[in-house]
């Protein structure tokens, strides 16, 4: 499986778009992974939000 989470938001739509579209993974693989990279960059805003306010 491809790690599109080490780069940056747009990029990782269009890497995720492109192998959609060449058939490496499925749309509902497309979508899964694009709801793990939102949580994950949820996850992380509110860590920064609780480091803020100590």
């Amino acid at each position: 499986m491809f790690n599109f989470f080490k780069k940056n938001n747009k990029t990782v739509l269009v890497d995720l778009e492109k192998a959609e579209k060449e058939g490496l993974i499925t749309r509902e693989e497309f979508l899964e992974l694009k709801i793990k990279r939102t949580q994950r960059e949820l996850d992380d805003l509110k860590e920064s939000k609780k480091g803020r306010k100590k």
